[in-house]
């Protein structure tokens, strides 16, 4: 699903309050710690997602979601993914970094090396 240039961010909040994103919202977003890490659990699940396109593998959102929860149950991945998260959440121009890179100030996100098998 492609995000509709001509709809605004409050129209997209709205449709979304409408539906399971009000009972995920209620569920997960309680505290700020849990909004962080929803949020950082989220770009993890978007940058595997984009790396399985990238490499043309069927997958299903399952699949992205046992990759992601692989990855936080990993310490080595786990660690690496908060550092990102800290770093990303303080350096309000960059994009999510990749998942095995260092933190780098002119690094963008473009692929995701060596994520845990599905």
């Amino acid at each position: 699903m492609e995000i509709d240039k001509n709809i605004d961010f409050f129209e997209y909040l709205s449709i979304m309050m409408k539906g399971d994103g009000k009972l995920f919202l209620n569920k997960y977003f309680g505290t700020w710690n849990d909004v962080k890490t929803s949020v950082m659990l989220m770009k993890t699940y978007q940058v595997c997602e984009n790396e399985l396109k990238k490499k043309n593998e069927q997958y299903t959102e399952e699949d992205v979601a046992k990759m992601v929860k692989k990855a936080i149950l990993n310490p080595q991945y786990r660690e690496q993914i908060v550092k990102f998260m800290d770093y990303f959440m303080n350096n309000e121009n960059l994009t999510f970094p990749l998942l095995t890179d260092t933190p780098d100030k002119t690094r963008k996100a473009s692929k995701c090396a060596s994520l845990p098998n599905i």
